[in-house]
């Protein structure tokens, strides 16, 4: 350590006296204390400047060395917390209620506590016929009074600014834990110094020269009057450790100061009063430590809880939101598949019905699906299955050949990830044709047609099992699937799937159409129709007359300025809907219902013959 002090500072001396560079290169790391006094009192007199720095910072270094363990037991003290994940303010504040409600209690007690104590005093001493307080001449009486005065409005304002806070949420930005050590820290040196023994003293003046009662026993009262303020800080107000010391250090330290350098009473047993009031006060700072430590592994423990209950809220509303999807999906593969299945996470079949096992012509139940696909369908759906599983933004198109006792159907299967345990997975299945001719057939009419497909949309069938355009009515079925993200565009080209995105526009048809098959009814009870037109708009004049209608309903007071009533109700339709636009959306908002009348195309409830608008008795549209 000598070695590379020495070596830091010679080269400042290097560019100052270039010519005295031997002198001190031959200090090896190690060298011993003699033979390192030697090289720096071998220097010459304008480098002995040098060598006294290089002692001085030597001697710095030595002493920090020597101080460490002390070091060491101060940063144990320090309780903040040094993980980036914890906010040692969010911990700051969450103790403000607390230093609020104990602080005031406390400083409305100190302030209580002066007048008690002083009043009685400064009465007697104003009415003394030897040495009466007057404030002319400067007294030391006089300016004990004004300390404690002083002392007395900053207990009082502290209780005063904590209840505003507390009541009316005011001085939201004051530090309050400095706020209050401040004035803990002002009441406990006016204790120690601006008391009935030490005040007198500190002016020059004997006590029972001043005062007209005898003030010997103000040691005792004082420090017992520290001590208790040390007590009820360290128990009640959760001041941190890290500005807690500051109390102890100026109400103990100046006390102590005062025992030891001016006259006490008891002289002999000086030692004694400062090793109790010593014990004392580390009794109350000790307490205090672990009293911090207590709610700092509370506060720790409750902010686990709150990021786990964080967790807890996301993973619900992702449930309720899967949940929801799962809702939608089912309403409509009600009524645009053919019939849905349920897969638990091991993709075997769960809550079969009847119509699955008249459909598959064997009993499901706990049947592994892939049981029913080829081989290269079972490969590809466990795969399918997969990117279901890692979209995690709704539903995706398969299409695969299912297979049967008698027969192959060819079919697009819609699965959705419910997020649950079971059923793990909704399959929707809509059956696009059957095919019950031989294997060998079947095969060679499936695979001719995907070859006219594919040569048609010039793409190639590198590992692809089957084409990913639109077979002929699934656009319908698939429209509530969500496209794929991006990054797993690639295992979605791979699997042939198919996506919303791509179903409206897709113009060929890789699959055989209806026409072809032997009847255009799929494996369902109803056939297959388009939907119906949706209703025409209802003109402006249909609606100010079905409103001229209701505002004979209306009570409202006539204007005089108003060429007339009738005109003084329309234009108060302006206030009806100003406040029509300050109600909360309604999103299942719909008309009374589906029927409309072709005269003046106003809605009206399904089964209705009458027009309740323009009085149309013919038979209303659905």
């Amino acid at each position: 350590l000598k070695s590379r002090v020495l070596f830091f500072y010679s080269s400042i001396f290097i560019e100052t006296q270039p010519h005295h560079i031997m002198s001190f290169s031959v200090v090896p790391i190690g060298a011993p204390d003699d033979h390192f006094n030697r090289v720096m009192h071998g220097w010459q007199d304008t480098g002995h400047r040098k060598a006294r720095m290089v002692e001085a910072a030597i001697d710095e270094v030595q002493d920090t060395h020597r101080f460490k363990p002390l070091w060491n037991i101060l940063a144990q003290l320090d309780l903040r917390f040094s993980e980036e994940s914890l906010s040692e303010d969010a911990f700051r504040q969450s103790l403000e209620p607390e230093i609020l409600k104990y602080g005031a209690a406390i400083s409305l007690a100190g302030a209580i506590l002066i007048p008690c104590a002083l009043i009685p005093v400064l009465v007697r001493e104003s009415h003394s016929t030897r040495n009466p307080l007057g404030f002319q001449n400067w007294d030391v009486r006089l300016a004990l009074f004004l300390i404690w005065f002083s002392t007395f409005a900053m207990a009082v304002s502290f209780c005063l600014a904590s209840c505003l806070r507390i009541t009316k949420n005011w001085f939201k930005n004051w530090n309050w834990e400095l706020c209050f050590m401040i004035v803990a820290t002002y009441y406990a040196l006016s204790l120690s110094l601006a008391n009935f023994w030490h005040m007198p003293l500190l002016a020059g003046r004997q006590p029972s020269n001043v005062w007209q009662h005898d003030v010997r026993g103000m040691e005792v009262v004082i420090l017992l009057a520290i001590d208790c303020l040390l007590t009820a800080v360290a128990m009640y107000v959760p001041v941190r450790a890290c500005i807690l010391w500051v109390l102890p250090c100026c109400g103990v330290g100046s006390y102590l100061i005062m025992l030891l350098a001016f006259d006490v009473v008891m002289p002999n047993d000086r030692h004694l009063t400062a090793g109790a009031f010593g014990l004392l006060a580390f009794f109350s700072m000790h307490g205090a430590l672990k009293n911090e430590k207590r709610r700092r592994e509370n506060w720790k423990a409750l902010a686990r809880v709150i990021e786990t209950e964080k967790v807890a809220l996301e993973q619900r509303h992702h449930i309720a939101e899967t949940s929801a999807l799962v809702r939608g999906l089912t309403d409509v593969a009600s009524s645009l598949c053919d019939f849905l299945l349920y897969l638990s996470a091991d993709l075997k079949i769960t809550q079969s019905e009847r119509t699955h096992s008249a459909f598959f012509e064997a009993d499901i139940e706990g049947v592994h699906f892939a049981d029913f696909l080829d081989d290269a369908d079972a490969d590809r759906f466990e795969r399918f299955i997969k990117l279901v599983s890692k979209s995690q933004n709704g539903a995706l198109c398969l299409p695969v050949t299912v297979k049967r006792s008698s027969a192959r159907s060819m079919c697009h299967l819609l699965v959705a990830d419910t997020g649950e345990r079971d059923p793990r997975y909704l399959t929707c299945v809509h059956v696009e044709g059957e095919d019950i001719r031989s294997d060998a057939d079947k095969c060679a009419s499936v695979n001719g047609s995907v070859s006219r497909s594919l040569e048609a949309q010039d793409v190639s069938m590198q590992d692809v099992s089957r084409p990913s355009a639109d077979p002929p009515g699934i656009g319908s079925f698939c429209a509530t699937a969500f496209s794929l993200p991006p990054t797993l565009e690639r295992d979605f080209r791979t699997l042939g799937l198919v996506r919303a995105a791509t179903l409206r526009d897709a113009p060929v048809r890789s699959w055989p159409s209806s026409a072809e098959m032997d009847s255009d009814i799929s494996f369902s009870t109803y056939p297959k129709r388009d939907p119906p037109p949706p209703p025409s708009l209802t003109p402006v004049e249909t609606r100010a007359h079905s409103l001229r209608q209701l505002i004979h309903q209306w009570h409202i007071p006539r204007d005089s300025k108003s060429c007339c009533h009738f005109h003084t109700v329309t234009r108060s339709l302006v206030e009806v809907l100003n406040y029509l636009e300050t109600l909360g959306c309604e999103p299942l908002w719909s008309t009374v219902g589906n029927a409309q009348c072709p005269q003046c195309k106003s809605m009206a409830p399904d089964g209705w013959h009458k027009c309740v608008v323009c009085g149309n008795e013919n038979r209303l549209l659905s």
